[in-house]
């Protein structure tokens, strides 16, 4: 199955700027001096924005990719020590003052980047208005000072442009407290909201 799509898909002119595969019509990401296959784009953070990779030249992306390496490896010793569960679980490893943010429970399979407590400088919740009157987005916002990711960014809620007024928007909200409290306590800082 997976060969008949590759046969299927349709391949530009262009080659990637990072490893030099065609590019697919469809998954590249521009940046400030070449394109980024799809390919490429896969083993960079999930949290990197398409805004993100427009201001990344290619070395950059190349030493992004290293770093995304590295974090791998890394992933191999961290210890759960605090866990948030939600749509993305928040595990936090006490003893080297890290977290992350998983969708998944195997960390090695999916690769989140490690975050360091010290690294973050701002932390919001932010309730962002839906296409419906009643419907809203929960979204954690962490701004961080690291050179391998600045920003991470995600909504909290299971799907899209949930009641404000339902079980579910008050699940939602809980859930973002409690990342909020898990931070705090272990990073022992003041609320940086």
């Amino acid at each position: 199955m997976d060969d008949l799509l590759k046969s299927n898909e349709e391949y530009l002119e262009e080659t990637c700027s990072v490893c030099g595969r065609r590019l697919t019509k469809y998954g590249n990401k521009q940046l400030k001096d070449g394109i980024l296959c799809r390919s490429c784009a896969i083993f960079s953070s999930p949290f990197l924005r398409d805004e993100d990779f427009a201001e990344m030249t290619v070395e950059d992306v190349k030493k992004h990719l290293e770093y995304r390496r590295e974090n791998a490896h890394k992933l191999e010793s961290f210890k759960k020590s605090v866990t948030v569960e939600g749509r993305y679980d928040l595990y936090i490893d006490e003893e080297s003052r890290n977290m992350v943010f998983s969708k998944k429970r195997d960390l090695l399979k999916e690769n989140p980047d490690i975050i360091p407590l010290d690294s973050i400088k701002e932390m919001s919740i932010i309730e962002e208005q839906y296409l419906k009157e009643d419907g809203v987005d929960v979204l954690m916002e962490l701004e961080l000072d690291s050179d391998e990711v600045k920003h991470v960014g995600f909504r909290i809620n299971e799907f899209p442009g949930i009641n404000n007024k339902t079980e579910e928007y008050r699940k939602t909200c809980e859930t973002a407290d409690a990342y909020l409290k898990a931070i705090i306590a272990v990073a022992d800082m003041e609320e940086v909201l």
